[in-house]
């Protein structure tokens, strides 16, 4: 445990240096440092399986690799066709969503928006992050983060859609539990439910867009203000595979979770 803190303290600092620099190998002997300890750590909780049998109850209580495997087997026999037949659609134009996004004016609808939904503020804050993460001190302080790019509106707003999801799962826990282990999210999965709730099925629905695009095209007036609803809904929900999970869209998300565990897998077992 304490060679894993100390792995992961340093993992860190070079991992963010790695993303700045677009350079993996300087995050590269971290990360095996990081996947060795964890084999180590699987080993000593002990399995009836497979050692990512008991890495996944660490995050989803009795949950095991053949019942995933089931899971995700399902997601990708009904999402991979899904997703050929939208790439093969006329593609969308996202070009809404990219422009001036001024890092202030993001940040301060941001906020807006998410004290709206029922983030307390009072219990809670929001700071800039190089990648996006709630974290619970206690059920009166629940704290996020997000990262905002100037010329492109998803990763900040959507990003504090999703962490208030967290933060908000958090902060209605019974304060009959506090101080007790119970006062923590149930299980991962349902930390994911509540954060993608808000993230996508309410904050990419048209309902809200339709109360909120008003607001939005009033903080962005030089990239949204000759802009339709409809033309930044579309964007907002354009469906494209990409190479960062947590800008996914809806649609694609879930095939990084479930690339990611295959290749945790593989790397566990010793296969790659």
């Amino acid at each position: 445990i304490a060679e894993m803190a100390v792995a992961s303290g340093r993992s860190k600092g070079a991992w963010q240096k790695a993303r700045a620099q677009n350079q993996f190998d300087v995050f590269a002997p971290h990360l095996e440092r990081i996947i060795d300890l964890t084999v180590q750590h699987a080993e000593a909780l002990g399995y009836a399986e497979t050692p990512y049998d008991a890495l996944l109850d660490q995050y989803e209580e009795g949950m095991t690799t053949a019942e995933v495997a089931r899971v995700f087997a399902d997601l990708r026999d009904r999402l991979v066709p899904l997703v050929k037949t939208i790439a093969a659609a006329p593609p969308l134009s996202d070009s809404a969503v990219h422009g001036s996004f001024p890092k202030d004016a993001q940040w301060a609808f941001g906020l807006k928006v998410a004290k709206e939904m029922g983030y307390d503020f009072h219990c809670g804050r929001q700071d800039m992050s190089a990648h996006p993460f709630s974290t619970a001190f206690s059920i009166t302080d629940v704290r996020i983060t997000t990262r905002v790019d100037p010329t492109f509106f998803n990763p900040g707003f959507f990003g504090t859609l999703h962490e208030a999801g967290h933060a908000m799962y958090e902060q209605g826990i019974d304060m009959a539990l506090e101080g007790t282990p119970l006062a923590d999210g149930t299980s991962l999965g349902m930390h994911e439910s509540q954060s993608r709730l808000w993230e996508n099925l309410i904050g990419r629905s048209r309902p809200f867009w339709q109360h909120y695009f008003p607001q939005a095209q009033a903080a962005f007036p030089e990239s949204l203000g000759s802009i339709d609803l409809n033309s930044f809904y579309r964007s907002a929900n354009t469906v494209e595979p990409s190479l960062v999970r947590v800008e996914a869209d809806e649609v694609t998300y879930n095939m990084h979770s479930k690339l990611r565990c295959e290749l945790e897998q593989d790397r566990e077992s010793g296969t790659v």
